[in-house]
């Protein structure tokens, strides 16, 4: 039991076992998989976000419940792409996506901050 807990928990804090000179392809492949679906996702709207791929792929995100919202913002997305088009994408629904994300930083930075006047040690 503690021998596979120790494994799991600590795969990703490790460097890889194997000479660089051995795993460098697939770095190389990963990383032109991410280039050009990047490239295709900006091409076309509709191709998927390859960062997506990570969220996915990611067993810890499964867990915890990031792929539930990860295929909902997908949906709204192929919604907001199918009924307003692109226009709507890029001209309101990007900016009121970025503001949102802004929004809720500001709002942890602020709360952290009252938290440390409020509660000193």
């Amino acid at each position: 039991m503690g021998n596979i807990e120790f494994r799991i928990n600590d795969m990703w804090n490790r460097p890889s076992p194997r000479p660089i000179a051995e795993i460098s392809p697939w770095i190389i492949g990963g990383f032109a998989f991410m280039v050009l679906m990047s490239f295709l996702h900006a091409r076309f709207l509709w191709m998927p976000d390859p960062l997506m791929s990570i969220i996915a792929w990611d067993w810890i995100g499964g867990l915890h419940g990031i792929w539930m919202a990860a295929l909902i913002c997908s949906i709204i997305k192929w919604l907001v792409l199918r009924i307003g088009g692109s226009k709507l994408y890029e001209e309101k629904t990007i900016p009121f996506a970025g503001g949102f994300m802004l929004g809720a930083a500001l709002n942890a930075l602020i709360a952290g901050i009252g938290a440390f006047i409020a509660y000193p040690r």
